[in-house]
C-alpha cells in the first residue's frame, strides 16, 4: 500500500513538471505561462499572459499578442539575458516574420550605455577614451563614427571615401571604468583603428566628437538574411522581419537589438507605433536597429510616447519617421543615426543606384526632437 501511494505521488509530480514546461504555442485568455530554453513554434498566439525568462531561444513564423494578451520578456526591475526571438519567413509569405501586438508588450534587456562620445583624439589608436561604458563587456562590438579623418575643410573632406568611414571593432579589455562626476572609460580594442577620429572640440568651439556605439544587447529580435526580389541586385527589394504595436495597448522595448528588419511594404517597419493614440507608457529606449530597410523607427498616429537613446546603424530608408504630422508630445531624444560610410561618391547633388545606406529622418514640430546625432 505504501509503495502504491509512493508511485501515485511520483506520477503526480511528473505530471506537474510536464505541465510546467509544456508550451502549446498559444496562451488562452486568463491563462499565464512561463517559458525558457529552446522553443519552436509555427506561430505564437498570446491571448493571456506569456513570460519569457533568460536563456531562451524562440523560433516562430510570427508572434501575435491580442488586445487581451500580455507578453513579458523581462521587466524594468528584472531584465533578461541571452534571449533571442528568431522570426522565420520566406520571400513568398509576407504574413510570416512578424511580431504584431494590439495588447501589451514589455521587453527589457540588460541596461547598458547605449552610446557615448570619444573624449580624446584617436589617431589609429588601439585604446580609446570615452565618457561612459556602463555594463560594457569584453567581446562587445562597438562602432566608432567618422569625424572626417582629420580633414579640416570641405575640399579636403571629399578627396577620399575614407574620410566618411565609421569603424567596427570588438572590445578586448576595459582598462578603466571609474565612476564619479568626472568619470571616463579606457577601452582597449581588438585591433587598431584605421583612421583619425576626433574626441575634442575643434578650436574649443565646434563639438566634433565621434559617437561610439555599443551594438550588443542581451535581447535580440532577428530573422534570416533579408530576401531580395532579384538576388543579383541588392537595390531590388529587401524583405526582413517587422514589429508593430497597433490600435491600442502598450509597447515598451528597452535595450534590445533588432536586425535584418524592414520591408519594401507599407507598414512593415523595424519598430513601429501604429495608430495607438495617446500612449505616455509607450517606449523605445536603448535599442539597436541594424541591417535594416524602409523605416527604422516609426511613430504614426501615436502621441506622448518616448523614443530615446536608440542606435540606428546601416539602414536604407528613413531612420526616424513621424508619419502623419499630427503626432504630438512625443519625446524623441538622444538617438544616434549612422551610415557606416559614404552612401554615394558622385558629384554633389547626384545619386548612384548602388546606395546601401541613406540617412534621413522626418519629424514634426509638435514633437520634442532633442539631441539627435
Amino acid at each position: 500500500m505504501a509503495l502504491m501511494q509512493l508511485l501515485i505521488f511520483a506520477a503526480t509530480i511528473v505530471t506537474m513538471i510536464d505541465r510546467s514546461v509544456a508550451f502549446s504555442c498559444s496562451v488562452a485568455v486568463g491563462d499565464e505561462q512561463t517559458i525558457s530554453g529552446s522553443i519552436s513554434c509555427g506561430a505564437i498566439s498570446v491571448d493571456g499572459t506569456l513570460r519569457v525568462q533568460s536563456n531562451t531561444y524562440i523560433t516562430a513564423n510570427r508572434i501575435d499578442v491580442s488586445s487581451t494578451g500580455t507578453l513579458y520578456v523581462g521587466s524594468a526591475t528584472s531584465p533578461v539575458s541571452d534571449v533571442t526571438i528568431y522570426l522565420q519567413h520566406t520571400l513568398d509569405d509576407l504574413s510570416a516574420g512578424q511580431l504584431m501586438s494590439s495588447g501589451n508588450v514589455y521587453i527589457y534587456g540588460a541596461e547598458k550605455t547605449s552610446w557615448t562620445l570619444l573624449n580624446s583624439d584617436c589617431r589609429q589608436c588601439t585604446v580609446i577614451s570615452v565618457d561612459e561604458c556602463s555594463n560594457w563587456s569584453v567581446g562587445d562590438t562597438i562602432v566608432v563614427v567618422s569625424t572626417g579623418n582629420g580633414a579640416s575643410s570641405f575640399a579636403e573632406l571629399i578627396q577620399s571615401r575614407d574620410n566618411f568611414a565609421s569603424e567596427q571593432r570588438n572590445i578586448a579589455d576595459i582598462i578603466d571604468s571609474s565612476s564619479g562626476s568626472d568619470s571616463s572609460c579606457l577601452v582597449r580594442l581588438d585591433a587598431a583603428l584605421s583612421f583619425y577620429h576626433r574626441g575634442a572640440w575643434i578650436d574649443g568651439v565646434v563639438p566634433t566628437q565621434a559617437e561610439v556605439l555599443n551594438m550588443d544587447r542581451s535581447v535580440r529580435i532577428t530573422g534570416p538574411t533579408p530576401h531580395y526580389y532579384t538576388s543579383s541586385d541588392a537595390t531590388k527589394g529587401f524583405q526582413g522581419i517587422s514589429t508593430r504595436q497597433q490600435f491600442g495597448g502598450v509597447m515598451q522595448m528597452h535595450n534590445t537589438r533588432i536586425e535584418n528588419c524592414g520591408r519594401v511594404v507599407l507598414g512593415e517597419y523595424c519598430l513601429h507605433f501604429h495608430l495607438i493614440g495617446r500612449c505616455p507608457l509607450c517606449q523605445f529606449v536603448g535599442n539597436v536597429i541594424t541591417n535594416s530597410n524602409n523605416k527604422a523607427i516609426t511613430v504614426h498616429g501615436t502621441h506622448q510616447s518616448t523614443v530615446d537613446h536608440n542606435i540606428v546603424y546601416d539602414h536604407r530608408g528613413a531612420f526616424l519617421y513621424i508619419e502623419d504630422g499630427n503626432e504630438y508630445d512625443n519625446v524623441i531624444s538622444n538617438n544616434v543615426l549612422v551610415c557606416p560610410d559614404l552612401n554615394n561618391f558622385a558629384p554633389l547633388g547626384a545619386m548612384t543606384r548602388g546606395s546601401r545606406c541613406m540617412l534621413y529622418g522626418i519629424t514634426h514640430q509638435n514633437d520634442a526632437d532633442n539631441h539627435e546625432q
